[in-house]
């Protein structure tokens, strides 16, 4: 995938409410300055990839390409406050992405290299391949009824610019020099009728420009080998979502807890016209694959957590009901469950690569008040037998599904002061054999990773 265009493909339209947390609100101040917040930043990415290849052919052949992605970054955000009944956030930003390509052919046989500026332009992408994405967004918080009723408002234009020379790497194929453009919007509602529960209801509409991993790349894939297609246009996508968040808090002012017994729940609902759908074709005489507009998707699913930290129930036993077995400890168990379906509405098959149903569930011990915690987990992923006509034949698919699977994991954290901490984390103790959705090899064995994060 390519950089920041391969991890954020969707306009982004950072409008849609999360929802917000339940619990005590924060009341603003009687006086107010205006402007309450303004970031500007500034970044600079590179991003490099090397991919060795064998292909099939007469001549024993190594084919090492690559590619080199700069990606230059501007964003600007401002914050407005208008007291209790307005709060708007306004901002904008741009991102420019240059691509270098290269490739050399070295013949195994002779160990001979061939590398010119004619072959860099036949490796995944054209060498210097550009791709720009701006937008402009607001956004409005408006409270009602003494914080009863919270609305989001918002709005976005974002647009982008692709450019690159395919026609260098197929003489059958147009360049590419596209603009893609829309205006996106969300609109979110969030009622508190008490401080310990709440109802959200997020409604959205957005759209996905082809980037150029779908305009220009050219590469072998499990499915075989991708071409580009430069007449691609963008998805449409309209979605909302339905959540409900509560917790009960404790009942000892001692306890180190968070809450006694807290949950959330949320349904949503997706549909998206112009979906971006992997096909087979032929190209100049062989069998090839590639992405066209002929998917209309439907997605919708079901997520809920639930967390109980043991306290009351003590009292049963005698024992005390604000820690554990030291004070400022806390004992509790957290669980998540996830399930997605995808339909292809058009063409009455399964969406690719939507995951199958995953939960975790965990014992979380914290001490010294949150300032150290452990947490053995268990997480369970089903079966996945929904898959897609383009995932037929591809490699990185189990012929007929993907086997569930149980793995083993701990985490924990040590967090001494406010701005620094660090957190270890286990995963797969068992060190288990398992096969993720689409994935061409095995999931990794017994992974540790020790990570420490510094704020200032």
């Amino acid at each position: 995938m390519l950089g920041r265009r391969a991890r954020e493909r969707e306009d982004r339209l950072v409008v849609v409410a999360d929802h917000a947390e339940v619990g005590p609100v924060a009341k603003p101040q009687v006086e107010q300055r205006l402007l309450e917040q303004i970031h500007v930043n500034a970044s600079y990415h590179r991003v490099q990839e090397d991919l060795l290849r064998t292909p099939r052919s007469a001549t024993p052949t190594r084919r090492n390409q690559g590619f080199n992605v700069h990606t230059f970054g501007l964003s600007a955000l401002a914050v407005l406050n208008f007291g209790e009944w307005s709060r708007v956030s306004v901002g904008g930003e741009v991102y420019h992405d240059i691509v270098h390509s290269r490739r050399s052919d070295q013949n195994l046989v002779t160990g001979a290299v061939t590398s010119n500026p004619r072959l860099d332009d036949r490796g995944q992408f054209p060498d210097w391949s550009l791709y720009t994405s701006f937008g402009v967004y607001a956004q409005d918080e408006i409270r009602l009824a003494d914080d009863l009723l919270l609305i989001r408002p918002g709005v976005r234009y974002s647009g982008f610019r692709a450019q690159a020379d395919l026609d260098k790497s197929f003489s059958t194929l147009d360049g590419v020099n596209e603009y893609y453009g829309d205006i996106t919007g969300a609109l979110a509602f969030l009622i508190r009728p008490i401080d310990e529960f709440s109802i959200g209801v997020n409604l959205a509409r957005g759209f996905r420009a082809p980037n150029l991993d779908d305009l220009a790349a050219s590469k072998g894939t499990g499915a075989g080998n991708e071409i580009p297609n430069p007449d691609l246009e963008p998805e449409d996508q309209w979605s909302t979502e339905l959540s409900v968040k509560g917790y009960v808090p404790t009942r000892s002012r001692e306890s180190a807890a968070p809450h006694w017994i807290s949950g959330n729940a949320a349904v949503f609902f997706s549909y998206f016209d112009n979906a971006f759908r992997r096909i087979n074709t032929t190209f100049n005489g062989g069998n090839v694959v590639q992405f066209d507009n002929s998917g209309r998707y439907r997605i919708y699913g079901f997520e809920a957590e639930v967390s109980w930290f043991i306290g009351p129930e003590l009292g049963l036993f005698g024992l005390p009901t604000d820690h554990i077995f030291f004070e400022g400890d806390a004992l509790g168990i957290i669980a998540n469950f996830t399930w997605t379906r995808g339909d292809d509405i058009k063409n009455d098959e399964p969406v690719s690569r939507i995951p199958p149903l995953m939960t975790e569930v965990a014992l979380r011990y914290e001490a010294m008040r949150g300032k150290i915690y452990l947490e053995p987990y268990l997480q369970f992923v089903g079966r996945q037998d929904q898959l897609a006509s383009g995932n037929k034949g591809d490699v990185r698919f189990t012929p007929h599904d993907e086997a569930s699977y149980v793995l083993f994991g701990l985490r924990a954290g040590w967090y001494p002061v406010r701005n620094f901490n660090v957190n270890l984390n286990i995963q797969n103790i068992g060190n288990r054999a398992y096969h993720g959705l689409g994935n061409g090899t095995f999931g990794p064995g017994t992974n540790v990773i020790l990570s420490a994060e510094l704020k200032w």
